[in-house]
């Protein structure tokens, strides 16, 4: 059962974080005049960027861009791993 709940919770988790990066990537690039790497850019550091600002930071350093991306592709690996 508490497998179930942390497959639930790690899905929940890669889809608010892929759709939110999907949503940052779309209004940037429409606001750049087509620029896909500003809009990629922004699309991978939007999360993070936002816990960043709420503890109190001004932005995210690309280490903890590239360490939030690893926490969820190494939670979606874990929580379905075959036993």
């Amino acid at each position: 059962m508490s497998t179930i709940i942390i497959r639930v919770l790690v899905v929940v988790w890669a889809i608010i974080s892929i759709g939110m990066g999907v949503f940052a990537f779309s209004v940037v690039h429409n606001i750049s005049d087509g620029h896909v790497g500003i809009a990629a850019q922004e699309a991978f550091e939007t999360i993070p960027e936002a816990i960043m600002s709420m503890m109190g930071f001004n932005g995210s350093p690309w280490i903890v861009d590239v360490a939030y991306w690893l926490a969820l592709a190494a939670a979606l690996f874990f929580a379905f791993r075959r036993r």
